[in-house]
C-alpha cells in the first residue's frame, strides 16, 4: 500500500473519451453488462468477459481492456471484501461508480409454460434472492451455476424446454428468451454498486470531485478514529461508507475503507492533506462523480380506479332508491311509488303511429345529422313561436338533444372549466351541481326560500364576489318547489347576468303542466347572446323514455355546444325525431286534456298531504306538490323513510335537492288517482306507528 496522495502528472484526460474495450466479470447478459450500459450509455463497446475478478483486473493492467466495471458492494449482502484487496494490490483507480437495481426475472425458451419447467438454473446469490417465489413452486429443482447470464445462454444454445433461468432482463433480450414471470426477487430495493476502473498511469484526476474513496490505517491510540472522522466532518466531508478489514499478517490491525462526498468549499486533495497526519498510511482508491441509485418505480396498482372528477359525485338518489324499492317488492312487499316524476300516460296516438311508420323506412337506421334533421328543428322553432312568442332560426338557434339532461352536461362541459364558478339553486335539480363539478368548476349555491317565493335573491347575490362566476343555472317553473317566474322577473335576472358577464341557463321542462301562463326566458327582453334555454318533451308530451329535448339560444352559443356534442353522440334515431315532429304539432286540446288528468291527481295528492299533516307551498306549477314536513318529524328524510318502511309508500325527501329542502317533502303526480287513495289507506291502516313518540 502506497503512503501517498496522487499528484498531478501529464496523463490522459478521460473527460469526453470513452473506452472501446471494457472488461466485465461474467458473460454478456449479466448484471455487469447492464451496469456497463447504464454508465456508458449507447456508445459502441467491446465487452471482454472475465471468469473472475482477478482476471478482470489483469485485463485492464495488461492493456487488453481500456477499463473495467467491478462490483464492490450489494445493499443486501454487503461489501465484496476480496475486491477491496484486489484494488489495493492493483495499479487501477476508480473513476466512476454505478448503482444498479437488481431485478430478477424467470426466463425460458419461447413458448414454454411455467408448469412445463422442471429445473431453475442461476447463480447461488440470485437463487437466494428469489426464495419466496421458488418456495411457491416446490416442484422446481434448483441448480446452481457460476453466472446468471451463462444459465440463460445454455438454455438458448440447447433450446432447453424443461429448464428456466433466473437473471436480469438483458439476459433474456440478449439470448432471445421469454420472460414468463417478472420481478421474482424477494426485495425490490436491492442494489449493487459497481466501480469503473482505469489504469492509474493514464488518469488525470480532477481537482474537484463529488466523491472520494480512500483506504487508510490508524495508529493504535485511543480515539484515533474519532479524531480523524471529526476532522473530516469539520472540513465538510459527508461520510457515505466506512468499513474495516483485517490486515493480512498483522493480527488486530485493520484497513479502513471510507467513501465521502465534498461540497465545493474545499478540494479533495486539500481535505486529504489536512487529515494525513492523523493516519498511519493512506491510499486513494478513487475520485469520481457521485453515482445515484435509481429506485424501482412502485408497482402499478392494478386496481381499476375511477377518475378524480368523480370524487364527491354520488350515485343519483333515485337510482339507489329504485333498487331498494325493487328489493322490497321482490320480497312480496307492495310499494306505492309517489316520488318519481316519470309520466305514466302515453303520448298522443299519432306520435307512436309515426314512430312505427318511420322505423319501417330502410334509410331510418342510418346515422343522423349532429344538429338533428331540419324538419325537427323547424318543428321546435314553430312550437316556441306558438307557445312562447319566441322567434328562433331553425338552422342556427335550435339544437335537438337526446333529452335535456344531456344538454345540462353538454353546456357545463362546453363553458365551464377548473377555476370557474357556477351558481346553482338550493333546493334544485341535483344534476346542475353534478355537471358543474364534472366539468371541473366549483358549484356556488344560491339559496331559495318560501319567503322569497323560491326565486333568487338578486340583492343578496349582488353583494357576493361574482368575479369567477361564468354560468347560472335557473329552472322555472321550478323543480321541486313548483315556483313560477314572471316575465318581469326574467328581465331582472337577465340584467343581473349582463352586469356580471354570466351565462344564464334556464331549464324549462315543466312549462305546460298545471301552468296557466307558460313562459320562456328567451321571451324576456335582452336575452340575446347571454341566455340559453333547455326544454323537453318528457313532461309536456309524456315522452320521458323517448329522450327528446332541445336547446335554444344565440347561434354563437349553440355552435359551441355543437362542438362538444358532436364528439359525444352520433345523432338520434330518425324515427324518434320524426315522431317528435308529430308530437310538437299537438294543439291546445292535448295540453287541456293532459292538465285535466293532473288536476284530478293534484286534488288526491293534496288530500294525502293533509292526512300526513303536510302544508303545501303556494302557487305551484308542474307535476309535483311541494309541502312542508310537520314539526313532529326531524326532517324529510326521516318522514320519507318511515312512510316507506311502515306503510310501503314512497315520497321524495326534499333534502336530496339541497339543505333548503330538508324540511319539505315532494309528491309526484305521475300516478293514477287510485294510487293516492291506496296510499292513504295503507298509511291509515299501517300496523307500525309512523312516529311512535307523536302519532299522526
Amino acid at each position: 500500500m502506497n503512503d501517498s496522495i496522487p499528484s498531478l502528472q501529464p496523463r490522459q484526460i478521460l473527460n469526453g473519451i470513452h473506452p472501446r474495450k471494457v472488461a466485465i466479470q461474467g458473460y454478456e447478459g449479466s448484471f455487469h453488462h447492464m451496469a456497463t450500459q447504464q454508465y456508458f450509455g449507447g456508445d459502441p463497446l467491446q465487452l471482454l468477459p472475465a471468469d473472475n475478478f482477478r482476471q478482470l483486473v489483469e485485463l485492464v493492467e495488461s492493456g487488453k481492456a481500456d477499463c473495467a466495471l467491478m462490483a464492490i458492494e450489494n445493499s443486501l449482502a454487503g461489501s465484496i471484501a476480496h475486491n477491496y484487496t484486489l484494488l489495493l494490490e492493483s495499479e487501477l483507480i476508480a473513476t466512476g461508480e454505478v448503482y444498479l437495481p437488481i431485478h430478477q426475472h424467470l426466463m425460458v425458451w419461447p413458448g414454454v409454460r411455467l408448469e412445463e419447467i422442471e429445473e431453475v438454473h442461476s447463480h447461488p446469490m440470485a437463487l437466494a434472492q428469489c426464495g419466496k417465489f421458488l418456495r411457491q413452486h416446490p416442484h422446481l429443482r434448483l441448480v446452481e451455476t457460476e453466472d446468471t447470464a451463462l444459465s440463460a445462454r445454455r438454455i438458448a444454445e440447447g433450446k432447453l424446454k424443461k429448464v428456466a433461468a433466473i437473471g436480469p432482463e438483458i439476459a433474456a433480450w440478449h439470448y432471445g428468451l421469454e420472460i414468463i414471470r417478472e420481478h421474482v426477487e424477494d426485495n425490490a430495493e436491492n442494489f449493487t454498486r459497481f466501480l469503473v476502473l482505469h489504469r492509474k498511469a493514464e488518469v488525470l484526476l480532477p481537482e474537484q470531485a463529488g466523491k472520494v474513496s480512500v483506504c487508510f490505517t490508524l495508529p493504535h491510540k485511543v480515539g484515533s478514529l474519532h479524531k480523524l472522522l471529526g476532522e473530516l466532518a469539520g472540513l465538510g466531508a459527508n461520510l457515505t461508507k466506512i468499513q474495516s478489514m483485517p490486515i493480512v499478517g498483522k493480527p488486530w490491525e485493520y484497513f479502513f475503507f471510507t467513501d465521502f462526498t465534498l461540497g465545493n468549499s474545499i478540494g479533495w486533495r486539500q481535505c486529504l492533506e489536512a487529515v494525513r497526519p492523523l493516519t498511519g498510511t493512506m491510499e486513494v482508491i478513487g475520485v469520481f462523480a457521485e453515482g445515484k441509485a435509481k429506485t424501482r418505480p412502485a408497482p402499478r396498482d392494478k386496481t381499476i380506479k375511477t377518475a378524480s372528477r368523480l370524487d364527491g359525485i354520488k350515485e343519483y338518489f333515485f337510482a339507489k332508491k329504485l333498487r331498494e324499492i325493487a328489493e322490497m317488492e321482490s320480497r312480496g312487499r307492495k310499494v306505492i311509488n309517489l316520488g318519481i316524476g316519470s309520466p305514466d300516460l302515453p303520448p298522443p296516438a299519432a306520435v307512436t303511429e309515426k314512430l312505427v311508420q318511420s322505423s319501417r323506412q330502410n334509410h331510418a337506421h342510418r346515422y343522423q345529422p349532429y344538429r338533428g334533421i331540419p324538419g325537427l328543428r323547424t318543428a321546435m322553432s314553430s312550437w316556441y313561436r306558438r307557445h312562447f312568442g319566441v322567434e328562433l332560426d331553425p338552422a342556427t338557434e335550435v339544437l335537438p338533444l337526446i333529452g335535456s339532461k344531456e344538454g345540462i352536461f353538454h353546456i357545463a362541459m362546453t363553458f365551464l372549466e377548473k377555476g370557474d364558478e357556477a351558481l346553482v339553486p338550493n333546493p334544485g335539480y341535483p344534476s346542475y351541481r353534478a355537471a358543474t363539478r364534472l366539468a371541473g368548476a366549483t358549484a356556488v349555491e344560491y339559496l331559495l326560500s318560501e319567503e322569497n317565493n323560491w326565486l333568487p335573491d338578486l340583492e343578496t347575490l349582488e353583494k357576493q364576489d361574482l368575479s369567477r362566476v361564468k354560468l347560472m343555472w335557473v329552472n322555472y317553473p321550478h323543480m321541486p318547489t313548483g315556483a313560477v317566474a314572471s316575465p318581469a322577473f326574467f328581465e331582472k335576472l337577465i340584467a343581473f347576468a349582463k352586469r356580471h358577464g354570466i351565462l344564464l341557463v334556464n331549464d324549462n321542462p315543466y312549462a305546460f303542466i298545471l301552468n296557466e301562463q307558460p313562459c320562456s326566458l328567451l321571451s324576456a327582453g335582452g336575452s340575446e347572446g347571454i341566455c340559453l334555454e333547455l326544454n323537453s318533451l318528457s313532461k309536456s308530451h309524456n315522452m320521458a323514455g323517448w329522450r327528446v329535448g332541445m336547446l335554444a339560444g344565440a347561434p354563437v352559443l349553440i355552435d359551441q355546444v355543437v362542438r362538444f356534442k358532436s364528439n359525444v353522440d352520433s345523432g338520434q334515431f330518425l324515427a324518434v325525431q320524426e315522431a317528435a315532429i308529430e308530437a310538437l304539432k299537438a294543439g291546445p286540446d292535448w295540453y287541456r286534456e293532459l292538465n285535466a288528468v293532473y288536476s284530478l291527481r293534484k286534488t288526491a295528492a293534496m288530500a294525502l298531504l293533509e292526512q300526513l299533516g303536510c302544508r303545501p307551498a303556494k302557487q305551484q306549477a308542474g307535476m309535483f306538490i311541494w309541502a312542508r314536513v310537520p314539526n313532529r318529524w326531524k326532517d324529510s328524510f326521516e318522514m320519507s323513510e318511515a312512510l316507506l318502511q311502515a306503510a310501503g309508500v314512497f315520497l321524495t325527501p326534499g333534502g336530496i335537492f339541497g339543505s333548503q329542502g330538508k324540511d319539505w317533502i315532494r309528491i309526484s303526480l305521475c300516478s293514477p288517482v287510485e294510487d293516492f287513495e291506496l296510499a292513504s289507506e295503507k298509511i291509515a291502516h299501517s300496523q307500525t306507528p309512523l312516529n311512535p313518540s307523536q302519532p299522526l
